[in-house]
Formats: structure tokens, sequence, C-alpha cells
């Protein structure tokens, strides 16, 4: 491949397909086989057959198994969207 994704250790990346969206911590990329360690945070899926574009499901996927997927398929998160999203995933381990 021709270019490169420049992911750090600790930043949020994510992964999308249709509706849903999976948000992880990059811990490592391997440069060699072109693939990023992540560790799954949360994933969102848009509510289908709502009026509002801002109805979803958050899941919490930070007990979950690591993975090693194609750097080409992440982007980096941008701040904006995931930060309240981080308060949504903190505030249920309030309600436990």
């Amino acid at each position: 491949m021709g270019f490169t994704l420049n992911f750090k250790p600790g930043q949020i990346v994510s992964l999308e397909c249709g509706d849903a969206c999976l948000h992880s911590e990059v811990i490592q990329v391997v440069e060699a086989r072109q693939v990023c360690w992540v560790r799954p945070l949360m994933l969102v899926v848009l509510v289908s057959g709502k009026d509002s574009s801002e109805e979803y499901t958050l899941s919490d996927l930070r007990d979950g198994a690591d993975l090693l997927w194609p750097l080409s398929l992440f982007r980096a998160a941008v701040d904006t969207e995931v930060i309240s999203l981080l308060t949504q995933l903190q505030s249920l381990d309030s309600e436990k």
C-alpha cells in the first residue's frame, strides 16, 4: 500500500459499517503487516425507522477481546463525535 496512517497508541479510531460504528483505542500499529491492534470501547448503532438521526444504541465493549484489523479500514475519530459517547459510557459504570 502506498499510504500510511499515523495512528498512535491511546488514540481513538473508528470503523464504520452501515449504521454501525465501532470506536476503539489503538494499542499498537503493526506496520509490517498493515494491521492495527485495537481494544474496542463501544459500538454505536443508529436506530432505523426513526425520524431523528440522533437516536442510537450504545453498547459497552470494554470487557471484550482485542482485535487485529487492517489499518485501511480505520479512520481517526473526531473529538466532537466521541467525547459525549465516552461520557455516556462512563455513566454506564455508575449504573452498575
